[in-house]
């Protein structure tokens, strides 16, 4: 996942069409939803959208409490770039598929704990709002605020209540290694808006070049 400034991931993908359309605009990666969701896709869903865009697309797949059989199934299947683990999953389970790149989400709610999230053996935190009872976020905003000056020891991304509107007032409030939209961009669930998309990335792109 290669960009010059803040990355953005673009997740719930059920459509080549939307996929195709988040990367052309400038997204640097693109997610599957591979547990109970709106925006569930099956592993042979995926592969054919990947198929569609091209082998240059950075791809991530979504899995809540999922086994570590299954994940790597899906993820030869799928040839996906890197695994999203969004449910309970200890950090010997990450170990467990240390062969692939592990993102991590941490549900920022009562009892998180930055010391706990750096410690997890995983290659980039995801935090997103706690306040959901599906996992894999809930589209509701959050204060990040709460997180400025925060020691975390490893890239993260945000995610949960961002769109178009708001991006740049968290990425200038937290300096961000990363953003990651799913409803903030979509017309109705799993259906993405090109101008929702378009502006969401030119906001973020423009916060990068005044603040970094």
């Amino acid at each position: 996942m290669k960009s010059n400034g803040v990355r953005i991931k673009v997740c719930g993908m059920t459509r080549a069409r939307d996929a195709e359309t988040a990367l052309r605009l400038g997204a640097d990666a693109i997610g599957f939803v591979f547990a109970p969701s709106p925006r569930k896709v099956s592993p042979a869903q995926a592969r054919s959208i990947l198929k569609d865009v091209g082998p240059v697309a950075f791809s991530v797949g979504v899995f809540v409490n999922a086994s570590i059989e299954t994940i790597l199934r899906t993820a030869e299947m799928c040839r996906l770039s890197a695994i999203q683990l969004h449910g309970d999953e200890t950090p010997a389970f990450a170990r467990g598929i240390a062969s692939l790149k592990v993102f991590k989400a941490f549900r920022y709610q009562a009892g998180f704990s930055v010391g706990t999230m750096n410690r997890y053996p995983a290659d980039a935190y995801f935090i997103e709002n706690g306040g959901s009872v599906l996992r894999g976020g809930s589209g509701r905003t959050w204060d990040w605020k709460a997180l400025k000056g925060s020691a975390i020891q490893k890239p993260f991304f945000v995610s949960g209540g961002l769109h178009p509107e708001n991006v740049r007032q968290a990425i200038r409030t937290l300096r961000l290694y990363g953003v990651d939209v799913s409803s903030g961009v979509e017309s109705r669930p799993g259906i993405k808006c090109a101008r929702r998309l378009k502006a969401f990335i030119q906001n973020v792109r423009s916060a990068t070049e005044r603040e970094i």
